[in-house]
């Protein structure tokens, strides 16, 4: 229905009116922590140990280690902007762990569009006792000041709802202060969360494999016998230019650490089908294992591309880069006419 009543609004307004949408839709039914069970089994069984391998846990363990290691090795108070930061559950969560570990010289701004998410940010650093520690900015990050610097910028889950993906980089790349660097976890796959066309059809595969129950769409209210590969970003901007994440990120910043991985997978576990598996049930388990071992595979070997990334990327020229698999930034771009 949003769909085809945006279709009827004038070309020229139709970027204010998605915009709209999406800002509603977030205010009343904001992200949410609890994801399917099985993107948790999924995550701690296939993606934990590969991240410990490289010294992290988590994404979240990942933000934590890169703001402390730069803490540790800076005399001044280090300033973080985070972007897109909406309710600050991360934010509020890297302060505590910060200050916990003996680290109070610090100030992270929150930055987002949605004044009403970050009212309920503020409430939640209220109650973590660690206000003083937070600022909150309702304004887009364009309109930072060219004066002011910031040692690390950080984004979660942001950058696959933005249209102006160049202004953006360029603005990170001129606020980043000498030293400091940009932290990212992010989608990287197809425009609107869609599989390309070599995953689609592995994913396929395996989707026939599944009995009916498996196949309600959470996101949508129905059962569907056959997957559709719809483009999530056709009335907000879920997953808008996620595609062009990567190589606009190559262009303009030096990797030190490049963690991406996951293509196939990702669809089963995550909230559109994600709810119809339970791990304490042996079948989800053994499925979700073999997707996970076959989608490794092809991702390490270039065959198919990764559609998830971590990255501390900088300024500066780096020696030497972090990945999971030995593969470099440029070997995972995925060229959208190949």
């Amino acid at each position: 229905m949003a769909r085809a009543l945006l279709a009827l609004v004038p070309e020229r307004h139709r970027y204010r009116v998605r915009s709209s949408l999406e800002k509603l839709a977030f205010n009343l039914n904001p992200p949410v922590g609890d994801l399917p069970a099985i993107f948790h089994y999924w995550s701690n069984a296939h993606l934990r140990p590969r991240l410990e391998e490289v010294g992290f846990s988590s994404p979240e363990d990942f933000f934590f280690k890169s703001l402390r290691d730069r803490m540790r090795n800076q005399a001044a108070s280090t300033r973080v902007l985070s972007i897109g930061s909406g309710r600050c559950e991360l934010e509020i969560s890297l302060a505590r762990q910060l200050m916990d570990s003996g680290h109070d010289q610090f100030l992270i701004v929150c930055m987002d569009i949605n004044s009403e998410m970050l009212s309920r940010g503020k409430a939640g650093a209220t109650a973590a006792g660690i206000a003083k520690r937070i600022e909150f900015r309702a304004a887009d990050v364009k309109t930072l000041s060219c004066d002011e610097r910031f040692d690390v910028v950080l984004a979660n889950q942001c950058l696959h709802h933005i249209v102006e993906l160049e202004t953006l980089f360029d603005t990170i790349a001129s606020l980043i202060s000498d030293g400091g660097f940009f932290l990212t976890s992010d989608v990287i796959g197809r425009n609107g969360h869609q599989l390309w066309p070599e995953a689609l059809d592995l994913f396929r595969h395996y989707w026939q494999r599944l009995p009916k129950k498996y196949k309600f769409d959470n996101a949508r209210g129905f059962t569907t016998s056959s997957y559709d590969n719809y483009d999530h970003a056709n009335v907000g901007f879920e997953g808008i230019r996620a595609q062009d994440v990567l190589q606009l990120m190559i262009d303009r910043f030096e990797f030190e650490v490049f963690l991406a991985h996951t293509s196939i997978t990702m669809p089963f576990v995550e909230r559109r089908f994600g709810y119809n598996f339970d791990p304490n049930r042996t079948f989800d388990r053994l499925f979700i294992d073999e997707v996970a071992l076959r989608d490794r595979a092809l991702v390490d070997s270039g065959r198919l591309t990764p559609t998830q990334m971590m990255a501390r990327v900088s300024t500066m020229p780096s020696h030497a880069t972090i990945t999971l698999n030995g593969r470099m930034p440029k070997q995972c771009v995925r060229c959208a006419d190949r």
